[in-house]
């Protein structure tokens, strides 16, 4: 304080009562305010006064004294200062010190009003502040600024109660030093801080050297601390006082500067009613941040609901939705997932790598309980959460989650929150896979109906064709009885050639019918295939030569005789009849891996489209192109062949180019296992 204001009574009372003395130090102490406090006041002359004691005295100037004036009320001491006073106050008369001590009266009289508007000015724009801004954080720096500039304070700084863990976290203040802490931590048990945590009452201390409880900061680059005021931050809305923090204020030590008095009693009680204006901030900020999390949350829970509502298919629906969760509960990480013994049969998480697993889920998986009422399997190490969202007899689905907070779900609302989202994405999971099954069907459905068509397009061109010459010739015998014999032989042999026709057309239908019903049954032996391939051979054909290759020493098959020789007498047919210019079928035989046989049958055919071979052993498919369109066929020899290749245990596949002829080849089981040549 340097107030220089002739106005002032007290100025007029040291002007008239020490007229030589051009300025005074005035020094208060006031345990029950403000403790001790110095200004400094400056007297206002118009004409210079020529010191006392000549030019030896103007040369050294005048001796500086000190009048001490006795307590002036509750236990306030008042000394005064100055080139040219007389020491001590039994220097001035009765009248005079009191004229003295009632001028300096009314001085920290108005002092205090003066301090008292400033106070007020300071508290009312923080409760402008509190109105005006919504984010914690600026608000709170601007009280802290505002409280550390009325208190003298060198640094101010707000510290949030963590009560899962007792700690006390430094969240926002003013100056350098007291905000670049952020990561600093003091548990609730330990020095200043402990003790206010534990009393909710706040601390003063004048002197930091002297205090057994304050300890001093490990790091030496912040100015010491001289002294500090520690004042709880209360919540008394409920039913008992609960801590959300404590404010922080202190004066620091400075090399380059003068030691500052330690904060007073008064400091405390005005520092402690900032302490309320930061708690309402505190305390408003958090109901606002909690209202718009909450807001936000559900927001997200509907967006979740329309994106999985939007479309009957997976796509990126379950995408979208984990990433809105991760947003809404600052989720590290999520991901779902469909577990089906040991394999993953569905992986989307929100780092978009289907192939990612993190560290240590699938041991969570494995030790995970299965929990139809809770949903919630177990939680790992402090922030690790997997759910279980449904099972079938074949598969588990899982959703997987990481947050820092390893009590993200003990709050009430966010628990809540997660269940809702588990139910939209459990009634997804089983809509999806209801309208997998309704398309599986569907699709099943049209290819049924198509295969019926086809067979009603075949069965009524195959049977009607060769009814249709057995009626016409019948019909042409019976009304030529004196027909030649060669024309009634040709007529005898075609009506004879479309019964087998009809005969095999039936045949085939049969069988299918007993292999898909499961009534097809396998006599098995040992076969030799050379004994086989002698009787296949057997067939002397105008235009096409049959070579046989076997290897040596090729063990016998483990095979159905009958079954066998339908399928290679199958396939050597389809390779001559598809070979019309003639040319060679070869049918290779010998030992494969795994224990089995292969079985290859050539032909320098006309080969089969490459959009073709992928619906060869369909039922009822056939080879549709111009060169085949008079080749007469069931459609059904390949798809027989497949199913009883697949009897034996065996497989069955094509290779073919157009123009170049088809290779059918087939594995059969040898017998007696027999030893892989490498």
């Amino acid at each position: 304080m340097n107030p220089e204001c002739a106005d002032d009574p007290l100025l007029e009372v040291l002007r008239h009562l020490f007229p030589t003395c051009p300025a005074f130090r005035l020094r208060v102490d006031d345990p029950g305010r403000s403790g001790p406090w110095e200004c400094e006041l400056r007297v206002k002359r118009t004409l210079p006064l020529a010191p006392r004691g000549g030019r030896q005295a103007a040369r050294t100037g005048p001796r500086s004294g000190e009048i001490s004036l006795g307590g002036l009320e509750r236990g306030v001491t008042v000394s005064l200062s100055g080139p040219g006073l007389p020491a001590g106050e039994a220097k001035l008369s009765a009248d005079q010190a009191a004229l003295l001590r009632q001028a300096i009266r009314l001085f920290l009289i108005r002092q205090g009003y003066e301090r008292l508007a400033r106070q007020f000015d300071v508290l009312c724009d923080i409760n402008r502040e509190i109105n005006s801004q919504s984010e914690l954080k600026p608000l709170v720096e601007t009280i802290a600024e505002n409280t550390a500039r009325l208190l003298d304070a060198d640094a101010v700084s707000v510290m949030l109660y963590d009560e899962r863990h007792e700690r006390f976290r430094t969240f926002a203040g003013w100056r350098s030093w007291a905000t670049d802490s952020g990561a600093v931590v003091f548990y609730a048990t330990e020095g200043i801080i402990g003790k206010v945590a534990a009393t909710l009452q706040g601390v003063r201390v004048a002197d930091t050297a002297r205090s057994p409880d304050f300890k001093p900061s490990a790091d030496t680059t912040q100015p010491p601390i001289k002294s500090m005021l520690c004042v709880p931050l209360v919540d008394m809305a409920g039913a008992r006082p609960v801590l959300i923090g404590v404010i922080n204020a202190s004066r620091r030590l400075f090399p380059d500067r003068p030691s500052k008095e330690g904060f007073s009693e008064g400091d405390l009680s005005l520092f402690e009613k900032f302490a309320v204006q930061v708690t309402a901030a505190i305390q408003r900020s958090r109901v606002f941040e909690e209202t718009r999390r909450r807001t936000l949350q559900l927001q997200i829970v509907n967006q979740i609901g329309t994106i999985l509502g939007s479309s009957l298919e997976r796509s990126d629906n379950f995408q979208r939705a984990l990433d809105l969760l991760a947003r809404s509960f600052a989720l590290s990480y999520a991901q779902l997932l469909i577990v089906s013994g040991e394999e993953l049969k569905y992986n989307v998480n929100t780092r978009r790598n289907p192939d990612f697993i993190p560290p240590g889920l699938a041991g969570l998986l494995r030790r995970g309980k299965w929990n139809t009422r809770s949903r919630f399997v177990e939680r790992e190490s402090r922030a690790k959460y997997l759910f279980s969202l449904g099972q079938t007899p074949r598969s588990m689905t899982y959703l997987y989650v990481e947050s820092g907070d390893a009590l993200l779900f003990e709050d009430e609302h966010n628990r809540r929150v997660m269940e809702t989202v588990l139910d939209q994405l459990s009634i997804a999971l089983e809509n999806y896979a209801l309208f997998a099954d309704v398309s599986a069907s569907n699709r099943k459905m049209a290819e049924l109906d198509r295969m019926k068509n086809e067979l009603i397009s075949i069965v009524s061109h195959d049977f009607r064709t060769p009814l249709t010459v057995i009626h016409a010739y019948s019909e042409l015998l019976l009304l030529q009885p004196e027909m030649g014999t060669e024309n009634r032989r040709e007529y005898l042999n075609s009506i004879f050639e479309q019964i087998g026709h009809l005969r095999r057309l039936a045949e085939g239908l049969l069988k299918i019918t007993r292999i898909e019903s499961g009534e097809m049954t396998y006599t098995f032996e040992a076969i030799d295939f050379a004994v086989l391939a002698e009787k296949i051979g057997s067939r002397r054909l105008p235009r096409h030569q049959i070579r046989f290759e076997v290897e040596a020493g090729l063990a016998p098959l483990n095979a159905d005789y009958d079954k066998l020789f339908e399928v290679l007498d199958n396939l050597i047919s389809n390779a001559i009849k598809f070979s019309p210019d003639g040319g060679e079928v070869v049918v290779r035989a010998r030992r494969h891996k795994d224990g089995c046989a292969l079985i290859e049958v050539r032909d320098q055919g006309i080969g089969i489209p490459p959009e073709q071979l992928g619906n060869l052993f369909r039922k009822y498919s056939r080879v549709y192109n111009e060169q085949t369109k008079h080749i007469r066929g069931t459609g059904l020899g390949l798809y027989i062949c497949k199913k009883l290749v697949e009897g034996h245990g065996g497989k069955i596949s094509v290779r073919s180019k157009p123009g170049e002829g088809s290779t059918f080849s087939i594995t059969i089981p040898f017998h007696q296992p027999v030893p892989v040549t490498p």
